[in-house]
């Protein structure tokens, strides 16, 4: 039987273990030639294989797990990035691109063996039912929650939009479990989940903050709605957080990137096996924000289309690239869609940034396991590809990502904090949290005043000047000794200001939601004070470009 396939060229993360992938955007039919004839000896010999398996073989394997294999095994030979699809992880990456999909509106993890609600989505089903974080599923269709799986739950939980959902929840401080009918509608997964302007000092020009945190169909259009919100707040300069994102669709790569560039200015180019298919992209208008000054913070899982909006930037002295190198993800994959919901992830060719260069990192050992275990071992690509020159003659590296302007490593997180964390303990800790108002990130969830006196002295009321000072520190002990979660307390001593740092950052976003919870510890992330600091001189590169280059010395790393 001849398998009919449709290719979608996306530029899409293929988030399948640690691998992170890039196709270019569109659909249309797959052209392929026939079989040749010694291709068709070779898939008779395939075919005469599996068939002995199946007949033969003293235990019953299944066809389809054999065929997996050597389909994975081929892709294997390949490149890090090609990657075949079973429908589960097909479908949920096309949500991801699509930007939303249809279901509660919660984010669920197990805690303890527990389904529970991580945070609601505001404006969403669950949110508009009173559903809060830290609410635990007990029951879904009346069955014992605890027997499935996540992604059994997940499938559970979602549906054709419209229908209803019976799910039990259990909560802290009442007696009997609450029981909820939610009607599942379309969930928007946004790809610029906050922004705000920064608070600085009196008398300084106002600096506004955006998180994007991956390219989904909307991410041009999110962002411009951001910055234009931001400029009516009297941000002068911006400040676009691409860290541990891990890239998306092509085109929206390169819609944001015209954001910021003047018109006609190159984005990227794609190079193939055919000299005939290459394509480069330019900015097909004006950026609206091409007068703003900019910096872009990066880190090391920041990948594929972060890697593209980071690139044009440098290499075009727009802005400056302030934190680690980029992930190196510079393989563009085509998406064929296969019979039965499956579909292929095939590397189809490479892209470079403006100045020529390429961004992926060296594969060629075979040994993928190494290369995306040690991804975080990179210090820098200063030893990887040739040297290139920005428009402005700086001096800049390819062949291993996007080397920063100014290099400011993330803090590591200690490994006393690492050993409590893969218990929950900061997240079922900030349950016992609740907005001093009674109202948080749910209008009409506020904790009632039964439930206080349920809790007793269990429960603490804050408003959003909350900082975890010595007192809470104490109750965290506390808590971790109750729960008989195991803890270093001299090393957790040691570290006092990042354990505050983790109980603030959790108890803000339980309370009212990620945006806060970054805004309320941004003053503490050493990569966003440097960025600050570092603001007079991405205005001084886009306002006098020469003078910038004469004060960092004809260009040289500093």
């Amino acid at each position: 039987m001849r398998l009919r396939a449709r290719v979608i060229p996306l530029l899409m993360p293929l988030l399948v273990g640690a691998a992170i992938s890039a196709t270019i955007l569109g659909v249309q039919p797959a052209r392929g030639l026939p079989p040749s004839d010694g291709l068709k000896v070779l898939l008779q010999r395939h075919s005469n294989v599996i068939f002995h398996i199946e007949t033969a073989y003293p235990r019953e394997i299944e066809p389809e797990t054999l065929t997996r294999a050597t389909v994975s095994g081929m892709l294997a030979r390949l490149d890090p990035h090609s990657n075949l699809f079973v429908p589960r992880n097909y479908r949920q990456m096309r949500e991801r691109q699509q930007g939303g999909y249809v279901g509660l509106g919660i984010r669920v993890q197990h805690q303890n063996g527990l389904l529970t609600v991580v945070s609601p989505f505001e404006g969403t089903p669950a949110y508009r039912l009173g559903i809060r974080a830290g609410d635990v599923i007990s029951r879904i269709e009346g069955e014992d929650a605890t027997q499935y799986t996540m992604d059994d739950a997940v499938n559970l939980l979602r549906g054709p939009r419209g229908t209803p959902v019976s799910i039990t929840i259990t909560r802290p401080g009442y007696e009997a479990p609450l029981d909820f009918t939610v009607i599942r509608d379309r969930i928007p997964l946004k790809s610029v989940p906050y922004y705000f302007v920064l608070d600085e000092p009196a008398g300084s020009e106002k600096t506004g903050y955006v998180r994007v945190s991956d390219f989904n169909e909307n991410t041009e259009s999110e962002l411009r709605d951001a910055i234009a919100e931001l400029r009516l707040q009297g941000a002068a300069r911006l400040l676009v957080d691409l860290r541990h994102n891990p890239g998306g669709l092509l085109n929206q790569a390169v819609a944001v990137s015209n954001v910021f560039l003047k018109q006609h200015q190159e984005i990227v180019s794609i190079r193939g096996r055919h000299s005939e298919n290459d394509q480069v992209f330019h900015a097909d208008k004006p950026g609206p924000y091409s007068d703003v000054p900019v910096i872009v913070l990066v880190s090391r899982e920041s990948a594929s289309a972060s890697e593209i909006v980071a690139g044009a930037i440098q290499d075009h002295d727009r802005g400056l690239i302030l934190g680690e190198n980029t992930y190196g993800k510079g393989l563009v994959q085509s998406v064929f869609q296969l019979p039965h919901g499956y579909a292929l992830g095939l590397t189809s060719a490479e892209y470079f940034t403006p100045s020529g260069r390429r961004l992926q990192r060296d594969y060629d050992s075979g040994d993928f396991l190494a290369y995306f275990q040690d991804r975080g071992e990179r210090e820098s690509n200063d030893e990887a590809g040739t040297i290139v020159l920005t428009g402005l003659g700086r001096e800049i590296r390819g062949g291993g990502g996007v080397a920063p302007d100014i290099e400011v490593p993330a803090p590591e997180l200690p490994e006393v904090l690492v050993d409590v964390e893969q218990h929950g303990a900061f997240f079922r800790f900030a349950t016992r949290f609740v907005p001093a108002d009674g109202r948080g990130a749910v209008d009409g969830a506020g904790t009632r005043p039964d439930e206080l006196q349920a809790r007793g002295d269990l429960i603490r009321a804050v408003d959003q000047g909350f900082r975890a000072d010595a007192a809470t520190l104490a109750e965290f002990f506390d808590f971790l000794s109750e729960e008989g979660i195991p803890y270093d307390r001299d090393g957790l001593e040691r570290h006092r200001d990042a354990v505050a740092l983790r109980i603030e950052g959790e108890v803000f976003s339980l309370l009212w939601g990620p945006g806060a919870s970054r805004r309320a510890t941004l003053d503490r992330d050493p990569q966003v004070t440097a960025a600050l600091q570092a603001m007079p001189e991405a205005a001084l590169l886009l306002r006098d470009p020469e003078a910038y280059l004469a004060g960092t010395n004809g260009g040289e790393d500093r």
